[in-house]
């Protein structure tokens, strides 16, 4: 199984560490696959989405690989007033209750 995440920052980074530990061996974690508009559009076309919904993921997809999301910063923290907690503490928390 390879999980694929464009996530960013912490949210990316819980994904990644969840993966970990659901047993993905690090090799098939891939944080990143770049490919060339058109056939990212080409590939998402052949899952039935309709041709603006294509193109509004494309075009958002673009927007991101060009820097538009690039800070990556604490603000979830922040906003939260107090750390962040890794996903695999939710969820393992979510599963004792």
């Amino acid at each position: 199984m390879i999980v694929d995440t464009g996530a960013t920052g912490q949210f990316g980074r819980q994904v990644i560490e969840h993966s970990l530990q659901r047993g993905v061996p690090a090799d098939q974690v891939v944080a990143a696959a770049d490919l060339p508009a058109e056939q990212y559009r080409q590939i998402l076309a052949r899952t039935g989405l309709p041709g603006f919904v294509t193109g509004l993921i494309v075009d958002a997809d673009v927007q991101v690989s060009n820097g538009a999301l690039a800070g990556v910063t604490a603000d979830l923290s922040g906003l939260l007033g107090r750390p962040t907690t890794p996903l695999s503490t939710v969820v393992a928390q979510a599963l004792a209750a």
